[in-house]
């Protein structure tokens, strides 16, 4: 099974190849690229045996020139890409900026079908600018040793490699902080110096990080829970397998993790402190908590059971919206990345009692909890 995906455009198969040589080279050997009469087979449904390929695959690299920027097919790949939650890894052959709509004569429509799809695939990935090894029609990555290593870096970090994994050499060890990289009993965080030496939930988190790719395409608001029995590893997993992962992918805005200890919403708003200020935002955690619980009090509730209405929890929304705008304004401004329209996605865990799920397999990621004869406890 191929662990990465090329896109292309046909007429840019030679810098495809030269590509795939490059990989090979470096110990990525299993790629694929359709050559024409070389890749997929004469009588295959083209489109179904491409987004099979796509499917079966880890990293998709999106070789962006402007023969792939007005390719529909490439776009279709793209799509395809996003949907199934896959990795993208750009490599830029073009100027990233992009002209702005004025600029483009209200009759041409390939311009802006060009700009549009450039839009979309930054949004995903910063990528790599890989104009200076592209030449007359040729890669050459053997002068340019900086592009050669980042990319590599990206490859290893998305599980490239088959035989290796989500590789955690990606993330650095402070040894300041983490002078041992035995953590013994204590509990891993959702810093990269734990990410570093967090091993052994390679397909977990690649199916964790798909499940979550996926639901940001769609746009669904479904919370994602972390199921597993009791001492297997949800917090560990979602601490130090996703969040630093998912923190350095472009479109993500990740919260710090927290527990709801004896004051939820402080401990929420804490969270959301620690994150804005990661961010150049100074915020205090209790005024944040202050108006979380003034909204949390104030909204509309329906009758003897107290319970939210509708109503209620449209004024909470407004309220998060709120603090998620502050979030993706600022995030927005330090990366220069083009506005993300998606809406929030929401990951979690929900940690059930051993006494409520027996022993079982390793922690998997579900859409929603499934049903338990008791309500699972919050961690």
């Amino acid at each position: 099974m191929a662990t990465i995906f090329i896109s292309h455009a046909g007429a840019d198969d030679a810098l495809a190849t030269d590509l795939e040589n490059w990989l090979r080279l470096n110990g990525f050997d299993e790629v694929f690229v359709d050559h024409g009469q070389n890749g997929i087979r004469v009588g295959d449904k083209w489109q179904r045996a491409l987004q099979s390929a796509v499917g079966a695959c880890r990293v998709v690299i999106c070789l962006v020139t402007e023969n792939w920027l007005r390719s529909k097919e490439c776009d279709g790949e793209f799509i395809a890409a996003r949907y199934m939650g896959k990795k993208i890894i750009p490599l830029l052959g073009v100027d990233p900026d992009i002209p702005e709509a004025l600029n483009r004569d209200a009759g041409d429509a390939a311009g802006r079908y060009r700009d549009s799809l450039l839009r979309r695939v930054l949004r995903e990935d910063q990528g790599c600018d890989i104009r200076s090894v592209a030449v007359n029609g040729k890669l050459d990555f053997s002068h340019a040793f900086q592009q050669a290593e980042t990319l590599i870096r990206g490859l290893r970090a998305a599980g490239a490699l088959s035989n290796v994994g989500i590789d955690p050499s990606a993330f650095e060890i402070d040894r300041a902080r983490l002078p041992s990289p035995f953590p013994g009993l204590s509990a891993f965080d959702d810093e990269d110096h734990h990410a570093a030496i967090f091993y052994g939930r390679d397909p977990e988190i690649i199916s964790c990080l798909e499940h979550l790719r996926q639901a940001r395409a769609n746009s669904s608001n479904k919370p994602i829970g972390i199921i597993g029995a009791s001492g297997s590893g949800k917090s560990s997993l979602m601490r130090a397998g996703i969040l630093p992962r998912l923190r350095r992918e472009r479109p993500w805005i990740c919260l710090r993790a927290f527990r709801p200890g004896a004051d939820p919403l402080l401990s929420f708003a804490d969270s959301i402190a620690r994150t804005l200020r990661e961010n150049g935002v100074r915020l205090a955690s209790g005024s944040m908590a202050q108006e979380l619980r003034a909204t949390w009090e104030g909204v509309e509730r329906e009758g003897d059971t107290n319970s939210i209405s509708r109503d209620g929890l449209a004024e909470l929304r407004v309220k998060l919206d709120e603090i998620a705008d502050q979030l993706r304004e600022r995030t927005n401004h330090r990366s220069a990345a083009p506005p993300s329209p998606h809406k929030p996605v929401h990951c979690g865990r929900w940690g059930v009692r051993s006494q409520y799920s027996p022993p079982g397999p390793p922690p998997h990621p579900q859409s929603q909890p499934p049903p338990t004869s008791a309500p699972p406890a919050t961690e």
